[in-house]
């Protein structure tokens, strides 16, 4: 294996087991919240948190994945771009949080939802710093380190959103500790991204910034509209529908958005050695893509069936009955991951490409159509209709990408290894149907593990025995974790 497999590989095993953790943890405390605080309050929790998600991304108007790129192409250069950053990122977020606050002004939410919104631009405002430690840290590689902060840090804001719980604090204690978790990662990074900007100088090129900005200008465009067209659902069906809505809706993403992890320590890991290799290597950047194409197109399809088969079972266990129309929204809404999985990795391959005009336009008609199927939908279907609209515009999405693709020859995944694929995943169902069907008079909690695991055994088995996983790849793996 060389070693930008093993750089690879390590990155992307840290990133899951520590990403992992972390959401298994952070899964565990928000069950806690959604039954403690109730539908019409954690929906509210929902659109703040919503809120925040979308002015975190946004907060570095397309720096990272730009400096990212940069960086990885120009590594000996890394202080300058980095003292660069710090000095353009003090601006970009005055200018973000102050569109934050106009949003607020006139957002006609209640005064309360307001006052929420208010403290979180606090640790909007910190988390823009981080940025710039981020983009070093992915650009050299370095995902391990930010998958360690991250485990400690989610890690200490998981236990403090505990205790509020077990002490039944008000909502607004749980909007405070978004606060608490990014002072902790301010820390966390500038501890951990110290020893990639060796000797260490802030010499900031202030004549980089207009060239960078203008660089970064496309990234900005794709950015806001990829982000507005991840996180609006909750925030279009606010205003369509009540608090309430938002509740069950969201309460079923939960157990949906946290699995992009998986697809998260893919692309983070792969978009370096995308950006490298596009102009070192082009033979290096299709097989880096197909590859991971190949083994993202599994794990999605793997999580989407088993969730869709255990879905009434994860919500009559893990939630109070106020939640149960959940199921419905559930099994739509899992369908989801292997759109975005895909879709994603398609995503940083353009950029690595620079088609990010192509990029801005699809996302654009995507997003306005998002929105047109939601004041269609919604209506009609309540939050159904949101669901619907996510998948079905996520579907659009891919079928694009994919055709430009394939189009390009960008990517190459083969289609004889898809019926592999297809035989793997009907032995899953057959296999978490059966268990399921033996252990149905166990106790939820019991029977959910117990499917979950003769599914997950039986999917890999035959991934394995079926030569899905060839014999080179299978050599590679083992012996990677074995040292």
């Amino acid at each position: 294996m060389g070693e930008t497999g093993k750089r690879f590989l390590r990155n992307v095993s840290s990133t899951f087991v520590a990403r992992a953790t972390v959401k298994l943890i952070s899964f565990v405390v928000t069950i806690f919240i959604i039954n403690y605080l109730g539908r019409e309050r954690y929906g509210i929790y929902a659109i703040v948190l919503n809120f925040s998600m979308i002015w975190m991304v946004m907060i570095d108007f397309g720096w990272v994945d730009m400096m990212v790129r940069e960086v990885s192409r120009h590594r000996e250069q890394t202080t300058r771009y980095f003292s660069t950053y710090i000095v353009a990122q003090l601006g970009l977020s005055f200018f973000s949080i102050a569109l934050f606050l106009v949003v607020i002004l006139f957002s006609g939410y209640e005064i309360s939802i307001r006052y929420y919104l208010l403290i979180i631009a606090i640790g909007l405002f910190l988390f823009g710093f981080t940025r710039p430690f981020h983009s070093i840290l992915i650009a050299h590689e370095s995902l391990h380190r930010i998958a360690i902060l991250s485990f400690l840090g989610s890690l200490i804001g998981s236990m403090v959103l505990l205790g509020g719980v077990i002490t039944q604090q008000p909502l607004v204690y749980f909007i405070w500790v978004f606060n608490v978790f990014i002072i902790l990662q301010c820390v966390f990074y500038f501890l951990f991204a110290r020893s990639k900007l060796t000797p260490w100088q802030f010499a900031p090129d202030l004549s980089l910034i207009k060239p960078i900005a203008l660089m970064s200008l496309p990234f900005t465009a794709v950015l806001v509209l990829n982000i507005l067209f991840r996180q609006l659902d909750i925030i279009l069906l606010s205003k369509l529908k009540t608090t309430v809505e938002c509740g069950i809706y969201a309460s079923a993403s939960k157990f949906v958005y946290p699995l992009l992890m998986f697809s998260e320590a893919v692309h983070w890991s792969v978009y370096p050695i995308l950006s490298r290799e596009e102009t070192e290597n082009r033979v290096g950047f299709q097989r880096a893509l197909t590859k991971s194409g190949k083994y993202l197109v599994a794990i999605s399809l793997y999580l989407a069936v088993l969730i869709f088969l255990l879905a009434p079972d994860i919500i009559t266990t893990l939630l109070k009955p106020e939640y149960y129309p959940a199921i419905k929204v559930l099994r739509v809404l899992v369908w989801f991951l292997p759109l975005v999985f895909l879709s994603r990795l398609l995503f940083y391959a353009l950029v690595s490409l620079n088609r990010m005009l192509f990029l801005v336009s699809v996302y654009a008609i995507c997003l306005l159509l998002f929105v047109i199927l939601n004041i269609v939908l919604v209506p009609v279907y309540s939050f159904m209709g949101t669901a619907i609209a996510v998948v079905s515009v996520n579907a659009l999405l891919l079928a694009v990408l994919w055709g430009v693709s394939v189009q390009k020859k960008i990517m190459s995944f083969r289609l004889e290894s898809l019926h592999l694929l297809v035989i793997a995943l009907i032995c899953m169902v057959g296999a978490v149907i059966w268990t399921h069907h033996t252990v149905s008079t166990y106790p939820g909690y019991l029977r959910l593990m117990i499917c979950g695991v003769a599914g997950t055994v039986s999917f890999a088995v035959m991934l394995f025995i079926s030569g899905f996983i060839s014999p080179d790849e299978r050599h590679q793996i083992l012996s990677f974790f074995r040292r």
